[in-house]
C-alpha cells in the first residue's frame, strides 16, 4: 500500500466504512447465490423411484413431528399470576415432556404435553378472570 494511500485511509474514516460496505455487499450477494441454488433442489419428502427396468420401487421418507412440551407458555404463567400454581405445575408437567422426547419416549411426550396444554388454558382462564375482576373492583371502587 502507497504512503498516499494510507494517508486516505487514516484521515477518511468514511471511506474505511464504504469499504467494508461494499466488501459485505459482495458477500451477501454470493450467499443469496448459493442459497438459491439450494432453493432449486427438489423437496426432501417425495417419494424417490429407482430406475431398474420393469420393477418401480418407492422409496418413502416419513418425519416424525415432535410433540410439543409448551414450555415457553408454562414459564409465562409462572410469570404472569401463577393462580393456584398452576404454572408451576405446568412448568412440571413441560419438563417431563421434554424429558421424554429427549428419551425417545413419543407417546409419553406427547401425553405430558397434552397436560401441560391443559394445565397452562386453566392458568390462563384463571389469569384474564382476575385481570378483569380487578379492573371491575378498581373502577367500581375509585370512580
Amino acid at each position: 500500500m502507497s504512503q498516499d494511500l494510507k494517508a486516505v485511509w487514516v484521515h477518511y474514516p468514511l471511506l474505511r466504512i464504504c469499504h467494508v460496505l461494499l466488501y459485505m455487499s459482495r458477500y451477501i450477494q454470493q450467499h443469496r447465490t448459493d442459497t438459491a441454488t439450494e432453493m432449486q433442489r427438489p423437496p426432501e419428502n417425495i417419494p424417490l423411484r429407482c430406475g431398474r427396468g420393469q420393477e418401480d420401487e418407492t422409496v418413502v421418507v416419513s418425519i416424525v413431528e415432535h410433540p410439543k412440551d409448551y414450555i415457553v407458555w408454562s414459564m409465562a404463567s409462572i410469570v404472569c399470576g401463577n393462580p393456584l400454581c398452576l404454572g408451576l405445575w405446568a412448568f412440571y408437567f413441560s419438563v417431563k415432556s421434554r424429558d421424554q422426547k429427549m428419551l425417545g419416549d413419543l407417546e409419553g411426550a406427547r401425553s405430558y404435553g397434552s397436560t401441560a396444554r391443559c394445565v397452562n388454558r386453566g392458568a390462563l382462564a384463571l389469569i384474564i378472570i382476575g385481570f378483569i375482576l380487578v379492573l371491575f373492583f378498581f373502577l367500581l371502587f375509585f370512580s
